[in-house]
């Protein structure tokens, strides 16, 4: 009986180990049924696009422009471009006192501008992302100031000697009769060059004295005997013209003018005071007498000046007439000019 029921043991056992078999092979069979048609779908779809045409899909760089005023005031705002279209630049909205306007450059330190105001523009960077800044470009537009003043020449005595009409000169040199002008210059960037002359540089080609840049100038020139011009070799007479200009090429100018007479003969002598026209509302006198005998004076208002054996006498006048007058009359062929000055 033993041996019985342990046969139909074993006998149940194989037939569960049969089915359980059974079961395993089912599902591997399943399973490489399914993998055999998913490579068929793959492999159709492999097939399939390798039939199929692509394209590629770009896309425009972009791009932003900013505006740095530059030393002017005022704001605006970025602009976005995008490479390889037209786009126009922003309308300058900035302002500097004294300065004009050029354009736009990527150089802060610019005098020409590579971009005009408002200018179309295409491709200003190939970059995507990039920033741009645009710094404007200003040109100083305002001419340095030029103020005067006139101090005394004092008296340099040199070899006297007698006018000759017939030539219009000095035989010998004269005692001086010219005055110091004091010019100062002043400008908003750099003071680069001066000129004294009858030329006026506003009209016409002058040659300039270049300095190093400056902000002020200060400089003293006389005019008269010993000065720019000597009476020895040409009248006086006429305008001056004292002239700055700035890098820019912006020119300001003072000016000097310079009525020289000369007088001869005893009729034109007084001992008493004697008025000296001023016709044309000048503010300085300067007159020189040759005579080396004999004193000459000169007033203008509370003022009195003395000049022994020859000299000069300078006066401030400011629009008025100077008076002179002598110890006595000297010979006819003695002389004296005077030169009033504004």
């Amino acid at each position: 009986m033993i041996w019985i029921s342990v046969k139909l043991y074993l006998i149940k056992k194989e037939s569960a180990m049969k089915n359980q078999l059974k079961k395993i092979i089912h599902c591997v069979l399943i399973t490489l049924i399914l993998q055999s048609q998913v490579l068929s779908v793959q492999a159709a779809q492999v097939k399939f696009d390798e039939n199929k045409k692509f394209s590629a899909v770009w896309r425009n760089n972009v791009y932003m422009i900013t505006y740095d005023p530059n030393g002017g005031s005022g704001s605006m705002s970025s602009q976005q471009f995008k490479y390889d279209n037209d786009a126009v630049l922003a309308q300058n909205t900035y302002s500097r006192n004294g300065y004009e306007f050029l354009g736009w450059s990527t150089d802060p330190g610019a005098t020409v501008p590579e971009y005009g105001n408002g200018q179309n523009v295409k491709n200003i960077t190939a970059d995507d992302n990039k920033t741009i800044t645009l710094y404007a470009v200003w040109r100083d537009n305002v001419a340095p100031t030029v103020s005067k003043s006139f101090t005394t020449a004092g008296t340099n005595m040199g070899v006297i000697g007698n006018f000759n009409p017939a030539t219009g000169r000095f035989d010998e040199y004269w005692q001086t009769c010219d005055v110091v002008v004091n010019f100062t210059a002043e400008d908003n960037v750099g003071i680069t060059g001066y000129y004294l002359g009858k030329t006026n540089p506003l009209v016409s080609q002058v040659t300039w004295s270049n300095v190093a840049p400056s902000k002020t100038m200060t400089t003293q020139k006389r005019i008269g005997l010993n000065g720019e011009n000597p009476l020895y070799s040409a009248d006086p007479s006429g305008t001056y013209y004292f002239a700055v200009r700035d890098a820019a090429g912006n020119i300001g100018v003072s000016t000097v003018e310079a009525q020289f007479t000369w007088v001869r003969g005893t009729a034109n002598y007084s001992t008493g005071w004697k008025s000296i026209p001023n016709t044309n509302g000048y503010t300085y006198f300067a007159i020189s007498y040759n005579h080396t005998s004999n004193c000459m004076y000169a007033n203008y208002g509370s003022t009195t000046l003395s000049a022994p054996n020859a000299g000069v006498c300078d006066l401030v006048v400011n629009g008025g007439n100077a008076n002179v007058r002598w110890d006595s009359i000297p010979d006819v062929q003695t002389s004296y000019y005077y030169v009033y000055y504004k």
